[in-house]
C-alpha cells in the first residue's frame, strides 16, 4: 500500500507469552497495511493499604509492566516512534479492548496453547473480543509445524459477513504473495440418505454453487488480480472442515455470524469452532467502524 491507512491496529498484552505472539503479529499487519499500531495493557486495580486507614489504587503488575514495555520497544523498534502509540490504563482488558475497537482498524489477541485434546483456551478477553467487537479481530497463535506451502483460507457462506471476509482475505493474500483458497461447505443431503439422490441432481447442485462461489469472489479478485484463488467445495460440517483446511494455512479468516454488544449473542457456531479449534492464526472478519452486529 502506498498511501498510509487512518484507522489504526490494536493489539492487547497481557503478561502471557501469547501475547508476544499478537505483537509480532501485529507489527508483520502493520507493515503490510501501513497502518498505525496502539499497544495497549489494562489491569483491574486494587486498592492498597496505605497509613492512617486509607487506600491508594495499586498500580500495574509487575510482570504486566514489564510485558507492555518490551511490547512498545519490539513495535517502534520495527515501525518508528511516530506510528506507534500505547497505553497502560486500568480496567477490565476486556471492556478496554471493545472500546478501542469502536475506532480501531483491527483487534488483535493472543491465544493460549492448543491443548492435548484439540481445543484452544483462547481465554476469557480474548473470546469477549471475537464476539463483541465493533471491528475485525485477529486471534494470533504460533503454528507448531509451518506448512510447506502456507497460503490464505477463507470460508465463504450466504451470509453478509462473508462479503468482509472474502474483500480481507483477498487483501492479505495479496500484501502476503500468497495463494487463496476459497472454502464452502455444504451438506447437499442432509438428514437425508445418499442414494435418494441421483447423480444427475448432485452434479448439477454442485455446478450452481461452484458457480455461485465465482461469483461471490469476482468483485475481489478483479481488485486483486495477481491472487491466485482456488475454489472448493467441500461436504461436510463447516467448522470441522475449515479447522483440519487451517492445518496447511498461514491465516484462516471467517465472518462473524454473532450479534455484537454487551447484550449480543457470541459468535456464530462456525465462526466460534474455528476461533477455538483451527491450527493457525483466525482473523473473524467485520467491516471496520460498525457495531459488531454483522450479520448473519
Amino acid at each position: 500500500m502506498t498511501g498510509r491507512c487512518r484507522r489504526r491496529l490494536v493489539v492487547g498484552v497481557d503478561h502471557t507469552p501469547e501475547a508476544q505472539v499478537a505483537v509480532r503479529w501485529v507489527v508483520e499487519e502493520a507493515g503490510y497495511r501501513n497502518c498505525p499500531v496502539r499497544v495497549i495493557s489494562a489491569y483491574e486495580a486494587v486498592s492498597a493499604p496505605a497509613p492512617f486507614d486509607t487506600r491508594v489504587p495499586a498500580g500495574p503488575p509487575a510482570s504486566l509492566r514489564e510485558r507492555f514495555d518490551d511490547a512498545v520497544a519490539y513495535a517502534r523498534d520495527r515501525l518508528g516512534r511516530d506510528r506507534v502509540d500505547s497505553a497502560l490504563v486500568p480496567g477490565k482488558p476486556a471492556t478496554v479492548l471493545l472500546a478501542e475497537a469502536r475506532s480501531a482498524e483491527l483487534v488483535v489477541v493472543g491465544s493460549r496453547p492448543r491443548s492435548t485434546l484439540g481445543a484452544i483456551a483462547v481465554g476469557s478477553v480474548g473470546d469477549a473480543v471475537a464476539a463483541h467487537a465493533a471491528c475485525s479481530v485477529v486471534v494470533a497463535r504460533t503454528v507448531g509445524d509451518e506448512p510447506v506451502q502456507p497460503r490464505i483460507v477463507v470460508g465463504v457462506d450466504d451470509s453478509d459477513g462473508a462479503a468482509a471476509a472474502v474483500s480481507l482475505a483477498f487483501e492479505a493474500a495479496d500484501s502476503r504473495n500468497l495463494a487463496l483458497d476459497v472454502a464452502h461447505c455444504w451438506q447437499p443431503f442432509g438428514y437425508a440418505s445418499r442414494v435418494r439422490w441421483s447423480e444427475d441432481v448432485i452434479a448439477v447442485a454442485r455446478r450452481r454453487r461452484k458457480a455461485w462461489m465465482a461469483d461471490k469472489i469476482a468483485g475481489a479478485a478483479e481488485k486483486h488480480p495477481a491472487v491466485h484463488a482456488a475454489t472448493f467445495l467441500l461436504e461436510g460440517r463447516a467448522g470441522a472442515k475449515l479447522v483440519a483446511w487451517s492445518r496447511h494455512a498461514a491465516l484462516l479468516v471467517v465472518g462473524s455470524r454473532g450479534h455484537g454488544g454487551v447484550a449480543g449473542l457470541l459468535l456464530g457456531s462456525v465462526s466460534q469452532h474455528v476461533v477455538h479449534h483451527a491450527h493457525c492464526t483466525v482473523m473473524v472478519a467485520r467491516e471496520a467502524g460498525g457495531d459488531g452486529r454483522s450479520g448473519a
